[in-house]
């Protein structure tokens, strides 16, 4: 039996109620009206599953206070702020409200603002959503496993590896009882979920999470539903780094990514749209010479437009991107889809060159998950 609870009847409750009927749960629905009344009820219920509606900031403390948890920071963020706080130069100005939750729980899914998540506390399934969400019933309606009592799961965002390839290596992975679904979010990012038996030990599950690090571990970005623009937030974040763009083929969609996720005014200092050779020029301090003779697509003006971002020391890290993207602009030597990106830190200045293919959109949102990704990768090793 689910049961769902609600401090009040709104859209959100509405489509819980939508997608359980569709799934074919059994269930039903409990309204409450204060934070004791969830207590109450979450600690008396006999149902092995709770889908609780509400403010999150009520829910986490009826949570912690019920059942007596911690909160705790998500997990690949606390391993990341530990390998920060060892570096006494750094500092780790975040605000820690929006990324923690009580212990054993992990995010569902966390686009934009949306904070829900779940976990096990007791032998009850306890799911957690927003009454101001933007519920994504499509999503949960594809893993609506994740409301089955008798299964485990988990979930790896990638970038950069095909959906194709991904399944190839899965199905050479021999574990009876697991299975896994992966889902294309866009642009070179996809989500992959795990699911696991009940039955399965938990030595089992170590051993498949092990051969799954082991295979893609180079392209995961993190362990649990998020996106790019927002692990690379949280993690400048933590590293304590101002970030600056400038852009050329991407036009500002890469800054415009980044300043979707919240707070992000620590994070992101300034951002430029040098289009033409003479903003290049002139705000940016890239060569005449270089551009004229390497163009304005090259690896050597890419990286000068990195590094101009860092000379006025206004930030710690810089991106820049610079490409074709169509439709017209193209040579035997520089085709449509060719683009480079420059992150400059003041230790070093990594290029990437890369080829994109589809329309003109298409490539520049690539160019950007693409950025986001290797940007990522870079305050990593910082």
């Amino acid at each position: 039996m689910v049961n769902l609870i609600c401090l009040k009847q709104n859209k959100v409750t509405a489509a819980v109620k939508q997608l359980l009927d569709i799934v074919g749960l059994e269930f039903c629905t409990v309204e409450c009206f204060n934070a004791e009344g969830i207590r109450s009820y979450i600690l008396s219920s006999s149902a092995d599953t709770l889908i609780i509606v509400g403010e999150l900031s009520i829910i986490k403390t009826v949570l912690r206070d019920a059942y007596e948890l911690k909160y705790v920071i998500n997990e690949q963020l606390k391993q990341k702020a530990g390998y920060y706080a060892s570096h006494s130069s750094l500092k780790t100005q975040f605000n820690i409200d929006d990324y923690i939750l009580p212990n054993g729980f992990k995010p569902i899914f966390s686009e934009g603002n949306n904070k829900s998540f779940f976990g096990e506390v007791n032998n009850k399934r306890i799911f957690c959503f927003s009454d101001s969400c933007a519920f994504d019933a499509s999503y949960l309606l594809d893993n609506f496993s994740l409301f089955k009592t008798d299964l485990s799961s988990f979930c790896f965002k990638l970038f950069g590896i095909k959906i194709n390839d991904i399944i190839d290596h899965l199905k050479e992975i021999n574990c009876p009882d697991f299975y896994y679904k992966v889902y294309d979010r866009g642009a070179g990012d996809v989500a992959l979920f795990l699911y696991f038996n009940k039955v399965i030990s938990s030595a089992t599950i170590d051993n498949v999470l092990k051969i799954v690090y082991s295979i893609f571990g180079e392209y995961i970005y993190a362990d649990f539903d998020t996106s790019l623009c927002e692990v690379l937030v949280h993690l400048a974040m933590l590293a304590g780094i101002k970030i600056a763009t400038t852009e050329s083929l991407t036009g500002g969609m890469l800054s415009s990514k980044i300043i979707e996720v919240p707070n992000v005014s620590k994070v992101l200092d300034f951002s430029l749209v040098t289009y033409s050779n003479q903003a290049k020029q002139d705000f940016l301090g890239v060569s005449q010479k270089d551009l004229s003779t390497a163009g304005a697509v090259s690896e050597i003006v890419a990286k000068q437009m990195a590094e101009g971002l860092l000379k006025n020391k206004m930030c710690d890290l810089a991106i820049a991107t610079t490409g074709l993207a169509g439709p017209g602009g193209a040579s035997a030597k520089k085709p449509i889809g060719l683009v480079y990106t420059a992150i400059a830190t003041n230790e070093r200045t990594h290029v990437f060159k890369s080829f994109f293919e589809g329309d003109r959109n298409e490539i520049r949102n690539q160019t950007v998950n693409f950025a986001l990704f290797n940007t990522i990768k870079v305050i990593k090793i910082l």
